[in-house]
């Protein structure tokens, strides 16, 4: 597996699990691989949202992932360039359909807006399933602009 430079040098950077970039810049935008709620490389919960994980704890962790999200977007950008978030997919794993996802999901738009100040488009999917047993993935889009630039 080869990791771009940031990712060597910058341990707070997140590493990918398997055979993917965690990153990566298309002229101004950057598309970040779905990332997990971990510290590390440890996962912070395991489970599905509803049965093991309750909904404030989903939040939280969904707050944590999109914090990594946001990690790996800088570590495709130069100095004097700021992230404005455009798209977010938050992925939520329950086997209960009436589990309030989309609350799940403002924990990680909570995140974005105290980091960047700026909201992104989102959607939010239960799924059955994400990897590791987490219980919640966030993936994300983010615009690439000059400090002072345009605000999203």
């Amino acid at each position: 597996m080869t990791m771009t430079r940031a990712e060597a040098q910058d341990p707070d950077v997140p590493r990918p699990a398997a055979r993917y970039r965690v990153a990566l810049r298309h002229g101004d935008q950057v598309f970040v691989a779905g990332m997990t709620p971990r510290e590390g490389d440890h996962l912070l919960a395991v489970g599905r949202v509803g049965t093991e994980i309750d909904v404030g704890t989903a939040r939280e962790l969904a707050g944590v992932a999109a914090a990594r999200s946001l990690a790996a977007a800088a570590s495709c950008r130069v100095a004097g360039e700021r992230l404005v978030p455009l798209s977010m997919t938050v992925y939520v794993s329950t086997v209960d359909p009436t589990i309030a996802i989309s609350e799940v999901a403002d924990g990680a738009s909570d995140r974005l807006v105290e980091a960047t100040g700026s909201l992104p488009v989102r959607a939010a999917v239960a799924v059955a399933g994400l990897p590791g047993g987490a219980p919640v993935e966030v993936s994300l889009v983010v615009g690439v602009v000059p400090e002072g630039g345009a605000r999203g």
